[in-house]
Order: C-alpha cells, then sequence, then structure tokens
C-alpha cells in the first residue's frame, strides 16, 4: 500500500470525523462509557476472585483421629491424607492448638465433654487446591479408617462458590450488553457519514474504485472513535484505581479484603480496554458501509 494511498485514508476519515464532530463526540462518550462501565466489572471481578482466593486458602478441615488409633501409625494416617485428590496440604495439629481449635468449632459445652473423655485429641488440618473440590476432599476424609470425624466450614465454601459464580456471570452479561450498545451507536454514527457521501460512494464505483479503497475511510474512522472511546476509561482506571483501593482499605469493615495493586490488574484491564474499544469501532465501521457498496 502507497504512503499517499494512507495519506488520503487517514485524511478521509479525520475529514468526516470533524464533519459529522458533534455525532462523533457523542460517540466517543458513549464508547467511553460503556467501556469504562466494562473496566470497572473487569477490576470488580478480578478483586473478587482475589478476596475468594484469600478466604479459600483460609478454609480448610479438621480431621480428627480414631481414639483408638496407635501413635505409630499416625505416620501412615498421614501419607493416607496426602494421597487423596486435591489436598494441597496436611498439618498435624498440636495438642494446644488442638484444644483451642476444638473449643472454636464445637462450643465450650460438647468441646469440654470431648476434652474429658480424651485430653489427647489427635487431629490433621486439611488444605484443598480449590472450593470445588470440598466435598469429594470431604468424603475422602470421612471415609479413611483411623478418621473419627471431619470437621469444615462447608456452608462458608458453599457460599463463596456460589457468589462468584453470580459475580463472575453477570459480569459478562453486562459486559456483552455494554458491547452491544457501544457498537449500535458506532454503526449509526458511520451510516451518518456514508449517507451524506452516497452519491460521491456510487461516482468512485462507477469509475472502478475497489471496495475497500472506499470503505478504509469509514473503518479508520470507525477504529479511531473505539480507540478514543477507550482510552478515556483507560487514563481514568491508571489515575484512579490506586486511590479508590486506598480509599476501600481505609474502611474499617473492609480491612480484611486483600485488593489487586494497580500493577497487577491494569497490566491487563488497559490493553483490554483500548483493544475492545477499536474492535467495536471496526465492527461497527465494516457492518455500516457494507450495504452502501452495493451499487
Amino acid at each position: 500500500m502507497k504512503l499517499r494511498t494512507v495519506k488520503h485514508y487517514f485524511g478521509t476519515a479525520f475529514r468526516n470525523l470533524f464533519l459529522n464532530r458533534l455525532m462523533s463526540v457523542a460517540s466517543v462518550l458513549t464508547v467511553a462509557s460503556c467501556i469504562f462501565i466494562v473496566a470497572v466489572f473487569y477490576l470488580m471481578v478480578a478483586n473478587v476472585n482475589s478476596v475468594f482466593d484469600m478466604l479459600q486458602d483460609q478454609i480448610g478441615m479438621v480431621a480428627f483421629v480414631d481414639e483408638d488409633l496407635p501413635a505409630g501409625e499416625m505416620n501412615t494416617l498421614f501419607d493416607r491424607i496426602i494421597a487423596i485428590p486435591n489436598v494441597r496440604v496436611a498439618t498435624h495439629i498440636s495438642p494446644e492448638e488442638n484444644r483451642h481449635l476444638i473449643y472454636e468449632l464445637f462450643g465450650p459445652d460438647m468441646a469440654e465433654n470431648l476434652m474429658r473423655r480424651n485430653p489427647f485429641l489427635r487431629a490433621f488440618s486439611v488444605d484443598i487446591f480449590d472450593l470445588q473440590f470440598h466435598d469429594e476432599v470431604y468424603l475422602a476424609l470421612a471415609a479413611l479408617e483411623g478418621i473419627a470425624s471431619v470437621r469444615s466450614e462447608q456452608r462458608l465454601a458453599e457460599t463463596l462458590r456460589n457468589m462468584a459464580s453470580v459475580v463472575q456471570t453477570i459480569s459478562v452479561i453486562v459486559i456483552f450488553i455494554l458491547g452491544l450498545i457501544a457498537l449500535v451507536i458506532i454503526i449509526n454514527t458511520i451510516r451518518i457519514t456514508v449517507g451524506t457521501r452516497q452519491a460521491e460512494i456510487s461516482i468512485m464505483k462507477y469509475v472502478g474504485a475497489t471496495d475497500w479503497f472506499i470503505r478504509w475511510p469509514f473503518v479508520i474512522e470507525g477504529m479511531l472513535i473505539g480507540f478514543v472511546g477507550a482510552l478515556i476509561p483507560a487514563v481514568i482506571c491508571i489515575f484512579g484505581y490506586d486511590s479508590v483501593i486506598e480509599a476501600i482499605a481505609n474502611v474499617p469493615m473492609l480491612d480484611f479484603m486483600y485488593l489487586l495493586p494497580g500493577n497487577m490488574v491494569l497490566f491487563y484491564v488497559v490493553p483490554f480496554a483500548l483493544i475492545l474499544g477499536t474492535l467495536i469501532g471496526l465492527i461497527g465501521s465494516a457492518v455500516s458501509i457494507r450495504q452502501y457498496l452495493k451499487v
């Protein structure tokens, strides 16, 4: 492609944007609004997943050892626990830690009863790789010979799984809807431009201009609208994200949450936003010009 031709494409695209500047600005702002909401949901999902991962690491199971199991078989039982699929780590709990844990899990009354029966009740703390394997590991632990009972935060595990699924599903739906809205806006913007030049396009077709020669200025125009529209929320995220998570971290009720630092998420969010905006512009312009090329 010749440099002169490229200059023609970009020159025409910028001229169209200027001539329809009110509609172009409206399209850019609409795309910016949509991409900003998409970016916010993207960041929200990333942080929600981070919090769930953190809580997941804190949710484990406690496998209490049968009172009659000989001390010499503790290592064998440990090996069996580690061999269970999706068990990440198993740790023997000391009698002091065990005493405190029993009070937390069973409550004062039942804990006193258990400790009177067996003051040296033995147990293993078991962590899993992912909450989705919780039930399988729980059943496998309970079925082991030498394990008297298994305690876990099953309800909390199920709640976390459900919350993660709901947040991810809602985010995908919102991103899809906002993408369609931005796409429709860009299509209408390009159609207005193309409609004003329909006669010119027809003449160019009759004198032998190729479809792509006619199409490229409008494609570039749509891509510019999408790119600039995505650039605005990207800049807002770059300069505003750290301030937002710092403000959230200063809220006493939310101090348990580990929010991802900007350099971990913006590295993905900014390119994602720019690519999404440009792609929407590309698709919108390609769709809008198509019917006018059938001369």
